[in-house]
């Protein structure tokens, strides 16, 4: 039984009116929403992302799934990294205040975040700007972009984390535009 993937994805102009919003919030926010519609991460992924595995300097978060505790390195882009080091820095500055250690990236009252306030900011954010939209429909547009952009489906299989290319074809979506260059080509 295959597993529930939303149908939807945003056009690209409403995920990047989305991004350029998640922007305007606080580090903590920007850092969290921008990370999730640049890496392609499942929210739950990304909730419980732990410092220790981002790797500054070769720009990569190491992403883990429960499932055999399995895991994949994910790129991030320059904009995402840079956010994630104003966290850590003003984190260690509060953690050295406060005498407390933090080693989640997103931390919450009981660990890390929960998946429910991150579905709740996305919608929020949505609702501001008339998108209907959820977590994992930034992911789904994430990868759809990266697939109608021409990145090898076997590369955006590899971000997703899928196991199998199958898995990731529900990504492509083709426009009329596509087919009319299609058999232009020949």
């Amino acid at each position: 039984m295959s597993k529930w993937v939303p149908k939807e994805f945003l056009p690209e102009e409403d995920f990047k009116r989305f991004c350029e919003r998640a922007k305007e919030e606080n580090l903590f926010w920007s850092s969290l929403l921008l990370f999730l519609a640049f890496t392609g991460c499942r929210v739950s992924e990304a909730v419980k992302l732990k410092w220790e595995d981002i790797n500054f300097k070769d720009s990569v978060a190491r992403i883990w799934k429960s499932k055999g505790q399995r895991s994949r390195w994910v790129p991030l882009k320059d904009e995402v990294l840079q956010l994630l080091q104003k966290r850590r820095e003003a984190l260690l500055k509060k953690m050295k205040e406060q005498d407390i250690q933090q080693k989640y990236v997103w931390p919450g009252r009981n660990g890390h975040i929960t998946r429910l306030a991150v579905y709740r900011k996305v919608q929020k954010i949505g609702q501001e700007l008339g998108i209907k939209i959820h977590p994992h429909t930034l992911r789904h547009t994430f990868l759809t972009l990266l697939i109608n952009k021409g990145v090898p489906i076997h590369v955006v299989k590899e971000i997703a984390g899928h196991s199998s290319l199958a898995v990731t074809g529900v990504y492509l979506h083709t426009s009329p535009t596509q087919l009319k260059k299609a058999v232009e080509v020949i």
